[in-house]
């Protein structure tokens, strides 16, 4: 299958911007960064001559399925950039689709490394057995009953009802957010059950700079840590290394901040929590967010 990069997007000289939105503002605002001048931003889908079209919408696939009706060509058909995801695309897609839980996570391994590698949003699909944000239909993949929880990188609470739901309402959730304004957000949405901290999590304890690690605040035992901290995802695992050796837990974490990380975040969880089963599903809307689940093998009963 053949590559495609950024740089075959920059070889136009003209862009529409599929999606008048933040998701379009963010396409638009890349490629002024890269000097590009002739730029649309469009809801509606308009065939023209010569143009490269982006999609900025969460619905990757359908769009460019709309733009392909539309009598565009394939190759002038490209997925949202921004500058976290620009490294993403073409060769530095380091994506393991090997030895996964179940067929349905190593086909949506397959098409991502194919939409990551060659700029197809049309590749591009969606785990089915995905529940919610982070939940997964699989044997001890979500908290049961009694859990207490760790949600690193809780934002504005986005992910409470679903551990809630999960647990039937007993469980008791640690969560930590580092962004001002979604953690006075997160601490209007807190339920009974959830104990907010603003901290920042690493992979070390630096109180000066106000850097904290899991296992330096968590002295309970852990039941399951989901963790979506915009590119620190890594070191909040190691982080924990304590608690993930220890207590075992259910993990569910982010692995798309950085094209490096979809590879080592596969590899530490196997390696800390084995033997366990890894599963791969992603956001509800950007399904281009991957995101692991790692059931240690006593957890899966």
């Amino acid at each position: 299958m053949t590559t495609r990069t950024v740089q075959d997007l920059l070889a136009f000289d003209a862009f529409t911007v599929i999606g008048n939105n933040s998701g379009g503002a963010q396409c638009k605002a890349w490629l002024e960064k890269h000097g590009k001048t002739d730029i649309e931003v469009m809801d509606e889908i308009i065939a023209k001559p010569d143009r490269a079209y982006v999609i900025g919408t969460y619905r990757q696939r359908n769009t460019s399925v709309l733009l392909m009706d539309a009598g565009i060509e394939r190759r002038r058909i490209f997925p949202f950039v921004n500058d976290m995801f620009a490294p993403h695309y073409g060769s530095d897609a380091q994506i393991p689709f090997q030895g996964f839980g179940d067929r349905e996570s190593e086909a949506y391994l397959t098409n991502l490394a194919a939409f990551y590698r060659g700029m197809r949003p049309w590749l591009l699909f969606s785990n089915q057995k995905r529940i919610r944000h982070y939940g997964y239909d699989a044997p001890g993949a979500n908290p049961k009953p009694g859990a207490r929880i760790i949600d690193a990188g809780a934002y504005t609470g986005d992910t409470f009802a679903e551990f809630l739901s999960s647990t039937q309402g007993n469980c008791r959730i640690h969560a930590f957010e580092t962004d001002l304004t979604a953690f006075q957000e997160l601490v209007r949405n807190c339920p009974p059950q959830a104990h907010c901290e603003k901290v920042r999590l690493s992979s070390h304890t630096d109180e000066k700079k106000g850097r904290f690690t899991l296992d330096t605040l968590i002295d309970r035992k852990i039941d399951y840590i989901k963790i979506d901290v915009e590119g620190d995802d890594l070191d909040v695992l190691h982080g924990a290394e304590r608690i993930i050796q220890e207590d075992r837990p259910v993990i569910a974490c982010a692995a798309y901040h950085k094209p490096e990380h979809m590879g080592q975040i596969a590899d530490f969880l196997r390696e800390r929590l084995a033997p366990c089963t890894l599963y791969a599903s992603h956001d509800p809307n950007c399904w281009w967010h991957v995101h692991y689940i790692a059931v240690p093998e006593e957890r899966s009963q």
